[in-house]
């Protein structure tokens, strides 16, 4: 897919190339790159444009790549299910003095 492929779907589905970024889990400025044609459309992206279109899907009802903070509560709900009794918490320790 190039570049003029790419901002011709994305306008298709009315995204702007920041709704874009964070629909395929990546920066604003990797989007440009591929508008620009400096790098490649990955497969991937390619696919799920191609599959919204011949299937006439909602991008709005797609999952999106959960951000950092969301990943972390996630992980850490799972790592509470896992061990049980409850939620986990963390914390750093010090390391031992040393004399």
């Amino acid at each position: 897919m190039k570049g003029r492929e790419f901002t011709k779907a994305i306008e298709g589905l009315d995204l702007s190339q920041v709704e874009a970024a964070r629909l395929f889990g990546t920066y604003p400025s990797t989007v440009r790159r591929w508008v620009s044609g400096d790098i490649s459309v990955p497969w991937p992206v390619y696919l799920v444009l191609w599959l919204v279109e011949e299937h006439q899907l909602n991008i709005w009802d797609l999952p999106r790549k959960p951000t950092r903070a969301e990943q972390e509560r996630l992980d850490m709900e799972y790592l509470s299910e896992i061990v049980g009794d409850g939620p986990v918490a963390f914390t750093r320790r010090r390391p031992p003095e040393q004399n």
